[in-house]
């Protein structure tokens, strides 16, 4: 949606591949407004838009990022970075240096007023302190799940929550979405009721 909207927008990839990222958004002429930061496959010759980046080296990685702003000529409070996955810039790796590192994406939104945005697969294993630490540090948190009780009787039901807004008032309880080929939408309840219904759960009115 950013790009739609002609925003600057600097993806940073380390935990996958993003070819089929790029051949989406470039299939829409959206690609004028995307430099890709590419930490996964590592090179990417002769490929517009796209720039190899190392992530074992953090403070080259904020350079990079800065740089690619720059590039598509971002003004100040415009922008997104978008970063998939912080994980990749936390595990086997010193804890300091990655703490330091979230707190330089902090300084960045500060000085240039841009919007980042990481996620982090929270059910890989030694992330627990790490997800307390991106929860204390960031000035918004928002947590996805597949709903546990429904998920133990075989019923998969996604749901978000937005545990940390700073300045912004909000809601900490769980609202029940689905993900369709066009939009992430809320899931109606009604429709949500007869399913459980028909999978012969007992629903109290």
């Amino acid at each position: 949606n950013a790009l739609k909207e002609g925003s600057h927008v600097v993806a940073v990839f380390l935990d996958d591949d993003p070819s089929d990222f790029l051949e989406l958004v470039c299939e829409d002429e959206l690609c004028g407004n995307l430099v890709i930061l590419d930490g996964f496959t590592g090179s990417r010759e002769g490929t517009p838009k796209v720039l190899p980046v190392n992530p074992n080296n953090l403070e080259e990685l904020i350079t990079k990022i800065e740089g690619a702003l720059d590039s598509l000529g971002a003004e100040p409070c415009e922008g997104m970075v978008i970063i998939d996955s912080l994980n990749e810039l936390f595990l086997f790796r010193n804890p300091m240096s990655s703490i330091s590192f979230i707190k330089k994406l902090k300084m960045l939104t500060r000085r240039r007023g841009v919007t980042i945005i990481g996620d982090l697969h929270s059910d890989v294993v030694g992330v627990g302190q790490i997800e307390g630490i991106l929860r204390y540090l960031s000035d918004g948190f928002v947590e996805m799940e597949l709903e546990p009780k429904l998920r133990g009787v075989g019923v998969m039901i996604r749901q978000v929550r937005v545990r940390k807004m700073r300045n912004t008032k909000h809601e900490l309880t769980w609202l029940p979405f689905i993900v369709t080929t066009s939009e992430v939408a809320p899931m109606d309840m009604n429709e949500l009721i007869s399913e459980l219904k028909r999978r012969g759960f007992k629903i109290k009115e």
